[in-house]
């Protein structure tokens, strides 16, 4: 699995996020016409390469974007967002 698809995962499988959004979780962009609220992310690796050119490490950060209505529902599913970071295991490896 990658960190997109293990982050995707989290947000699909937390209760308060899919009270929300249900399945409107989408990564870098979302269909024209999409109906609110949504989440939406992006990842950006930074892959550090040995001299032969072996990957020695792949550090992620994700940035992650809710949508609605109003600002006062955006901020609830960024809310319900982060509850859902919080639940996930730490890795590194």
């Amino acid at each position: 699995m990658s960190i997109e698809s293990d982050f995707r995962a989290l947000l699909a499988g937390n209760a308060g996020v899919t009270a929300l959004v249900s399945t409107r979780i989408a990564q870098d962009a979302v269909p024209e016409g999409s109906t609110y609220p949504l989440v939406v992310f992006a990842v950006r690796h930074d892959r550090t390469l040995g001299l032969d050119n072996t990957l020695l490490a792949d550090q992620a950060a994700i940035a992650v974007q809710c949508w609605a209505e109003t600002g006062v529902i955006a901020a609830s599913v960024a809310d319900a967002v982060i509850a859902a970071v919080a639940t996930a295991p730490a890795a590194a490896g």
